[in-house]
């Protein structure tokens, strides 16, 4: 991957809001919403990125579909680039849990 953090910056005083500034997706803003991660079924021990997103700003000259699949792992490196940065800065604003869990009650968020 190339260095993912020249391609993004977060909106200020936004939590959630990312602004890209990728050559291909410059302008947009996204506002990225629960995130989760999903053991996959073989025993790679591996698991699939989930996260739910709203596109809030789009450049007239850019067309985004829902199942724009570039669009997709392009917003999933931001999001991990994010979680990787958050867990090596402040490792304490991150707790995972388990999957019968209330999330509510027992989460950290980190502000994106």
């Amino acid at each position: 991957m190339d260095d993912i953090k020249k391609k993004y910056r977060k909106v200020a005083n936004q939590d959630g809001f990312v602004k890209l500034l990728d050559e291909k997706y410059n302008g947009i803003v996204v506002s990225i919403g629960r995130i989760s991660f999903d053991e996959t079924s073989d025993d790679s021990k591996s698991a699939t990125l989930n996260y739910e997103y709203d596109l809030v700003e789009c450049p007239k000259n850019i067309e985004i579909e829902k199942e724009d699949e570039e669009f997709h792992n392009f917003l999933g490196d931001i999001i991990v680039d994010i979680i990787e940065t958050t867990l090596a800065e402040s490792p304490d604003l991150l707790k995972f849990k388990e999957k019968n869990e209330d999330w509510k009650s027992n989460f950290k968020f980190i502000s994106l």
